[in-house]
């Protein structure tokens, strides 16, 4: 008896082997086909500490993970996965440059599945955006010395013209007797009319 338990045992031990193996494969190809899309980004915004960064979806997914490095030849660290489509990095600093990737992923029970990074971004150094209001031009501005044909022109004094005063009599000069109608009579005496 000992002997058909030990060949039980052993079918029992292969059979069950045999149907992990075939449950693994089968769950295995199920995942592959499964795998998301590699997702596109494009920087929407640069603030001085932070950075706005869309993804264009590329079929269903869970989520996706963020990727961040500051030198071209560094290495990338993840990020803290976010499930929308557009995401805001913080605490960024303004003088620096930053490169950014993203990869989507899928979970289906306890398994996770990933997806292709994407082409990694440029986020430039933070250009402050010059305030200046725009200077005036000198346009001729309308004036009332303008003519237009359908108006006569109004004279207008010129305030830089002043009127000059009257003259004034020297105090010290003195005056002089009225001229007479004929100054040779003065000298003689005006004859007088003898009584009829």
């Amino acid at each position: 008896m000992e002997k058909k338990q030990r060949m039980w045992r052993k079918c029992l031990a292969a059979f069950m082997v045999l149907v992990m193996c075939v449950c693994i494969t089968g769950e295995q190809s199920a995942q592959a086909a499964s795998k998301p899309a590699r997702p596109s980004i494009s920087l929407v915004k640069r603030t001085k500490t932070t950075a706005k960064i869309k993804i264009k979806k590329k079929g269903s997914v869970t989520g996706y993970q963020i990727a961040v490095k500051t030198s071209k030849k560094g290495k990338y660290k993840l990020v803290m996965p976010t499930r929308k489509s557009t995401f805001v990095l913080k605490k960024l600093k303004a003088n620096k440059v930053y490169y950014v990737k993203v990869r989507a992923f899928k979970t289906r029970g306890y398994h996770i599945k990933h997806g292709k990074f994407s082409k990694p971004i440029k986020i430039g150094k933070y250009k402050k955006k010059s305030t200046k209001k725009p200077t005036a031009t000198a346009t001729p501005t309308p004036t009332q010395d303008v003519v237009t044909p359908s108006e006569t022109p109004v004279p207008t004094q010129d305030p830089t013209v002043t009127e000059s005063p009257e003259p004034t009599q020297d105090p010290t000069a003195t005056e002089s007797p009225a001229p007479t109608q004929d100054p040779a009579a003065t000298d003689t005496p005006a004859p007088t009319q003898a009584p009829v």
